[in-house]
């Protein structure tokens, strides 16, 4: 599998915030959001034409019913179940040149990073954002354990992963080690076992060493892999990788920690894909950098919520004005579909939410970053600190697969009939697209439609406050850049456009009116 960065390009980090020091404690994370009701439409499961085979290879199912079931199909990997309070299993991997005097300090800053308070973080630990994200319908679960340590040294294990056949075997390795090794001592593993107790779900290996911020492919990078099966049990199964140092440069004098990568490396265990462009000849950015799953900062799209269902919509077919509040308050979005819209987040549409700069997404908790576009000029990214809207046109159709380790579509779904799957015993399913496109005609997951048209995206340069429409912006008119728009699915055109009426501090009203 793609290791999954936590940035495409080299950046500085300025600081927004200047801290003082705090004790040096674990102040675990209170759940205390009341669960709000975001589910604007029913979810149905997609149905499938032909049985499919999904993580378990004895049981086939015609329906998919959640992102999990999606990913475990198609990467063999087992992600958070929907539904269910994930635990979270935080392993510190020491090699045998670690300093173990360092370990005690460590252990309290990665409890606080991926359990603690948001008072011992510059900006969210993984279990309080998640929490938030969710909108108090998920609460993340877990420990820190003791330190396992490796009898190679940090440089003998990078050696070894750069003559192996690939560098993800070594980490893999390392993982089913790790689990071994916690199953022989009197460490309790059920809250981490899927159901039938084979493997872990959820583990998460942090390991002493820098990372490499200039290889991308190291080793010593920030990724999520699926763990090569052992005949043992219990296994690792998907598994998060990252380095103790992603807890922030000033982490050991503040003792304030910094959990953003650990946060993004979590929303993969959801089964979230990376919404950045990891292809390294692309300088193509389909989110502007704008995402946590893109570029390490803010709230979760309205897109990954409805794949998590978080959150679900509010479906706009017909002419109408609508007041959507703030999403990462509420949920609130809006879904435009094609006329022939399944009904399920497995589909082509636009959706528009409200962004506000308050909550998760607010930008005082986050650095700037100093990236290159296309013409290799320094340019410095600061999150957006604007209300307005945010528009995507999402394309996440799913295709047939042959077999579970191919990667060449058989055809889309909905197109293919009984007869022409009858050849083929044993069908995986994964979405068709990406967000790497390695040229402007491939179609994509998740992308951003900006309200200055594409170019900026197009020569990488990063999403602004201009990326936002605003008061008196339209959408699909005459007067924008989004006329011509046209889906992939079938051609068609926005069946509505979109026009911006009123606008306050929490609230947005949007007049979808029919296109002549």
């Amino acid at each position: 599998m793609k290791k999954f960065p936590l940035t495409l390009i080299s950046f500085c980090v300025i600081l927004t915030s200047c801290f003082g020091k705090t004790s040096l404690e674990y102040v675990p994370y209170e759940a205390n959001i009341e669960k709000k009701e975001t589910y604007h439409s029913s979810f149905s499961p997609y149905s499938l034409p032909k049985e499919t085979n999904f993580y378990n290879q004895s049981v086939k199912t015609t329906e998919l019913t959640s992102l999990a079931q999606l990913q475990s199909s198609k990467d063999d990997g087992l992600c958070f179940e929907e539904g269910e309070d994930p635990y979270l299993l935080v392993v510190p991997l020491a090699f045998s040149d670690s300093d173990s005097n360092t370990f005690n300090e460590k252990t309290i800053l990665l409890e606080n990073a991926f359990f603690g308070s948001p008072s011992k973080n510059v900006y969210e630990s993984v279990a309080s954002y998640y929490h938030r994200s969710s909108y108090g319908h998920i609460t993340i679960k877990g420990e820190v354990t003791n330190w396992f340590t490796s009898s190679l040294s940090a440089e003998e294990t990078l050696s070894l992963s750069q003559t192996s056949s690939t560098t993800l075997k070594v980490s893999s390795n390392l993982a089913n080690e790790i689990i071994t090794w916690l199953d022989n001592s009197d460490f309790d593993l059920t809250n981490y076992l899927d159901k039938d107790g084979k493997y872990i779900r959820g583990l998460y290996v942090v390991y002493d060493y820098p990372p490499n911020y200039q290889d991308t492919s190291s080793l010593f990078w920030a990724y999520v892999d699926r763990a090569d099966p052992i005949n043992t049990t219990p296994a690792a199964s998907t598994y998060a990788w990252s380095s103790i140092d992603f807890i922030g440069k000033n982490a050991y004098k503040s003792h304030y920690v910094e959990a953003n990568t650990f946060i993004h490396e979590v929303g993969h265990l959801f089964g979230l894909q990376d919404y950045y462009n990891t292809d390294s000849n692309s300088i193509y950015q389909p989110t502007g950098f704008f995402d946590m799953m893109d570029y390490n900062l803010g709230d979760h799209s309205s897109f990954s919520k409805y794949l998590l269902n978080w959150a679900r919509p509010y479906i706009v077919n017909e002419p109408q004005d609508i007041t959507i509040r703030s999403f990462t308050e509420t949920g609130d979005f809006i879904l435009m579909p094609t006329s022939s819209f399944n009904g399920t987040p497995y589909d082509e549409y636009i959706l528009v939410e409200y962004f506000t700069s308050n909550g998760l997404n607010d930008s005082s908790s986050f650095s700037s970053y100093v990236y290159t576009d296309k013409d290799g000029k320094s340019r410095i990214f600061y999150y957006p600190n604007h209300h307005g809207l945010r528009i995507y046109h999402i394309d996440a159709r799913l295709v047939y697969y042959s077999s579970r380790s191919s990667r060449i579509p058989l055809g889309f779904v909905e197109n293919l009939t009984a007869e022409n799957l009858a050849i083929y015993s044993n069908l995986y399913v994964g979405l068709a697209n990406d967000n790497s496109p390695n040229s402007l005609s491939k179609k994509m997951l998740c992308h951003l439609l900006s309200a200055e048209g594409e170019s900026d995206f197009q020569n990488g340069i990063a999403a602004s406050n201009s990326t936002l429409f605003t008061y008196g912006d339209t959408f699909g008119t005459t007067s924008d850049e989004y006329y011509d728009f046209t889906f992939n699915k079938n051609g068609e055109n926005l069946p509505l456009s979109i026009s911006i009426t009123k606008m306050g501090t929490n609230e947005i009203t949007l007049s979808f009116e029919q296109r002549a």
